[in-house]
């Protein structure tokens, strides 16, 4: 039994799930010029800390005139430590 509840706690450490977090959003670029009857886009850079993160959704809000925008990705949580990716962290090409 205590075997049992060993092997859950440990498995849902191991395979736990990864978190959703707000991207990290350096500038967001709207274009000008747009009528009423347009489609607007937005285009957003920005830069993830590693290669494990990635990018997992987008939503918008209008509220009248406010256009409120979420964009979200998917952070490994725990599972960043088994990320194999991170072991490149710091390595430098020559």
């Amino acid at each position: 039994m205590k075997l049992a509840l060993f092997l859950l706690l440990f498995s849902l450490s191991v395979f736990a799930q990864p978190v959703i977090i707000s991207a990290p959003v350096e500038h967001p670029y709207v274009p000008t010029g747009f009528d009423s009857n347009d489609s607007v886009e937005v285009i957003v850079t920005g830069n993830f800390p590693n290669a494990c993160y990635s990018r997992n959704n987008v939503e918008v809000k209008m509220t009248g005139d406010i256009i409120d925008i979420k964009v979200t990705s998917i952070s490994p949580g725990k599972l960043k430590k088994l990320c194999q990716l991170e072991i490149f962290k710091g390595v430098t090409m020559k």
